[in-house]
């Protein structure tokens, strides 16, 4: 059954959803998600408090940041850091 929206036409996102997805690999708003977490990680080089690095990012607060990190990497932005810091760097 196709997705209508309340006006009765096809869902503007349905129609960009599938192909964004078979194009990409994931869908728009994975992929808008990825996107948010890395320009996140970017801040963090050159940002010391996680509340500005969050809302730099586009992030409603810091506990949505927090949130999606550790859903999308495995680890608190803290973790990730603190192992990015003990690797050397080639």
């Amino acid at each position: 059954m196709e997705k209508t929206s309340r006006s009765g036409s096809a869902s503007t996102a349905g129609i960009f959803a599938a192909p964004f997805t078979e194009t990409i690999g994931i869908g728009p708003k994975d992929y808008a998600r990825t996107v948010r977490l890395q320009r996140a990680v970017r801040n963090a080089a050159t940002l010391a408090d996680w509340g500005r690095i969050a809302a730099a990012a586009g992030y409603y607060d810091q506990s949505h940041l927090i949130t999606d990190f550790r859903a999308l990497v495995g680890l608190t932005p803290g973790a990730f850091l603190k192992r990015a810091s003990d690797r050397p760097f080639p």
